[in-house]
């Protein structure tokens, strides 16, 4: 009974342990509409065309804290923070909510993954978004999706943990 017991005790701690985790994505993103006053680019009219590439967004996704933290890097500038959010996510294979700043822009999104809390999630990781933001007589309003997505790698290896989370930062702060 004490032998059942302690696995039972240790199968819970690897759980817990395994939640605790951080998992890093990286996603090169694509344009699929721009309904905006001033056009960012110019979009194929034939919507099974490849979408044209305009940046990387970078997740970081804290299953101790239920949190998910998104970066982007449009074009070649440098990567700001889009925002945060608490959001139960754990053993789910979709999740959608929005972000809105200070600066009155709404930026949702819809992730998809076999499972969002499992570190290899990124193997099937997808997410859809879109951006809405009224600037004076501007308005930029467009809608983007993942082209592809990875998790820190050097020289084409993925990279283990605790080496992964300084390639994160490196992203947040460089940009890929």
């Amino acid at each position: 009974m004490n032998k059942l017991l302690g696995i039972v005790v240790l199968g819970l701690l690897w759980c817990n342990v395994s939640l605790a985790e951080e998992i890093y994505i990286s996603c090169n993103v694509g344009m699929k509409d721009d309904r905006s006053t001033k056009k960012m680019r110019t979009l194929p009219k034939d919507k099974y065309k490849p979408i044209k590439r305009f940046g990387f967004q970078y997740f970081k996704f804290d299953n101790a804290k239920s949190e998910i933290t998104i970066h982007e890097q449009i074009g070649s500038k440098k990567p700001s923070k889009v925002g945060s959010i608490i959001i139960d996510y754990e053993g789910k294979n979709f999740v959608e909510f929005e972000i809105k700043n200070s600066e009155n822009e709404i930026d949702k999104y819809k992730l998809y993954s076999r499972n969002l809390s499992n570190k290899g999630a990124w193997q099937s990781f997808n997410f859809e978004g879109s951006v809405y933001l009224k600037s004076g007589s501007q308005v930029f309003d467009y809608d983007f999706r993942n082209t592809i997505c990875l998790p820190p790698t050097k020289n084409g290896e993925i990279i283990k943990p605790p080496k992964d989370e300084k390639i994160y930062k490196k992203w947040i702060k460089k940009g890929f």
